[in-house]
Formats: structure tokens, C-alpha cells, sequence
């Protein structure tokens, strides 16, 4: 992406890091839940690898079961049955992107996570399911989170609100400081 202006993590410049091992480093779940040909497996571990010695299916299996779907994969054939074949829906994609962000978090000790609209096409109940695995699974991330539902951003330590491409509110708890102010 092309920007003017300096974007640091942990006081590095990410212009000065390899675009690939930026990408790497943070852990992301977009708006629209990604479905790659291949089996569960290969979606659950796109870019980490089938033997990795880190991850094995009994992982897999506990993280898919922390998000709820381990039943539904395990009576659809398992993890090396074909994803588009379980013709899961739209929220369990979800539930199954959140399981590979779980899993790369594990795998790269990813403390950057980038979340854009992750549950705006759920309804209210599942939002709370998921806000409430993505509050456990990444307790010691930080969370950089787009989102038009209060919901979803309540526990937010700082609300920043973009309007014109420009930051046109900045939030934060009463009780709690940004660093710098």
C-alpha cells in the first residue's frame, strides 16, 4: 500500500521490514470470510504449512471446537475433506476464519491484530459469540478493529472515528491515558 507519512510498530518503521514478513507478523480477519480451494486443513493453515511440527490436528481440532465447529467439520468429513463441499454458512466461515487467525496468532506469536468489519453481516448474538472468543484468543494483542456497531468496540482502550479519510473524534475511558498524553 502506498502512503506518505511514517507507520511504526514496537518504534520500527514498516517501511524498513520485508513486505512478506510484515505480512506474516500481524494477524488479520476481513469483512468477507476468505475460502480457499483445498481441504479445512489447508484453510485452517494457509500460509503456515502442512508440517510445521508446531501445529498438529489435535490443535486444530481444539481450536475449531473453541469456535464452535468441530462437530460440524468432524460430521462433514474432517479436516481433510474439501471446505467448499461442507457448504458451511456464511457465519460459521466466520468461526472458521477466526480459527485460522487463532492458529496463525499461535504460530507466529502475532501480538498485531487487524480486524475489518469481521462480524457486520452477523446478527446480534453471534457478533457477542464472536467478540467474546476474539477477547480471549488475542488477550495480549493489540487489536486494531474497524467497526460500524458499538458492540463490537465497546471494550475499545481508544475509539478513533475516520470521516474523509481524516481522524474526526478520538475517544478513550476517562480512567485510562495514551501513551504520550
Amino acid at each position: 500500500m502506498e502512503y506518505t507519512g511514517t507507520i511504526k510498530i514496537d518504534n520500527i518503521d514498516v517501511s524498513s521490514v520485508p513486505k512478506g514478513l510484515l505480512r506474516s507478523r500481524i494477524t488479520t480477519i476481513s469483512q468477507d470470510a476468505v475460502q480457499l480451494a483445498g481441504s479445512v486443513k489447508e484453510n485452517l493453515l494457509p500460509y503456515i504449512g502442512q508440517d510445521n511440527g508446531k501445529i498438529d490436528d489435535t490443535l486444530l481440532l481444539r481450536t475449531l471446537d473453541r469456535v464452535g465447529l468441530a462437530e460440524t467439520i468432524s460430521s462433514k468429513g474432517g479436516l481433510d475433506a474439501s471446505l467448499a463441499g461442507m457448504s458451511l454458512s456464511e457465519g460459521q466461515m466466520q468461526f472458521l476464519c477466526l480459527a485460522r487467525a487463532m492458529l496463525h496468532n499461535h504460530w507466529t506469536g502475532a501480538k498485531l491484530i487487524l480486524m475489518d468489519e469481521p462480524t457486520s453481516n452477523m446478527d446480534y448474538e453471534t457478533d457477542a459469540r464472536i467478540q467474546a472468543l476474539v477477547r480471549e484468543a488475542f488477550d495480549d494483542c493489540t487489536i486494531l478493529m474497524i467497526s460500524h456497531r458499538e458492540e463490537a468496540i465497546a471494550d475499545a482502550n481508544v475509539l478513533l472515528e475516520v470521516s474523509s479519510g481524516s481522524v474526526s473524534k478520538r475517544d478513550r475511558p476517562a480512567t485510562e491515558a495514551i501513551d504520550g498524553e
